[in-house]
């Protein structure tokens, strides 16, 4: 019965998060005669697959991108747009993959493709403060002023400190 299984050895924190270690789902088996619940009487595996499957993705994801930045700020661009684009490839909709492209590219001189990358970014997350700032930047230092103002209103739009400091700086020098 439900009464005589030991949780004790459970971390609560595990199960809020929905993700049980390995020795935990094989003692919770145990313990339940290989029968594991959910909610709607679903076999709790066949949940647990696609969350696991996509918080691997995100995990390798995540080390890919800071793969990637070593690689960034050691200066070697095309390593770390290799590294970017092994992320994007195991999610095709991982915003930071496609704006760190655009970093790299943006530090190769290569503000066109930049730009391309950043608008990938912002199709995927257009809550992306970052990357609506690094347009209305690239905008501004290739003199389109205005246009760049657009792209720092947005970015300062959705309240991101920083880019509310680039907008109030870019609307003083504009009025210079």
């Amino acid at each position: 019965s439900f009464k005589d299984l030991d949780f004790k050895n459970f971390s609560t924190r595990n199960f809020i998060s929905a993700k049980l270690s390995p020795d935990e789902l094989i003692s919770l088996k145990e313990k339940t005669r290989n029968i594991i619940l959910t909610d709607d009487y679903a076999p709790v595996e066949n949940l647990l697959k696609t969350v696991a499957r996509q918080s691997g993705v995100l995990l390798a994801c995540g080390r890919l991108l800071e793969k990637g930045n070593d690689m960034l700020f050691k200066e070697k661009y095309d390593e770390a747009i290799s590294l970017y684009k092994r992320a994007i490839n195991l999610n095709p909709s991982y915003a930071e993959g496609y704006s760190n492209i655009a970093s790299a590219l943006v530090r190769q001189g290569k503000i066109d493709e930049a730009m391309i990358q950043y608008k990938k970014a912002l199709e995927i997350n257009p809550k992306d403060a970052a990357s609506w700032q690094s347009i209305g930047f690239q905008l501004w230092t290739l003199g389109k002023k205005e246009e760049a103002l657009k792209f720092y209103k947005k970015a300062a739009q959705l309240g991101d400190k920083e880019s509310i400091k680039a907008y109030k700086e870019a609307l003083r020098r504009l009025k210079k």
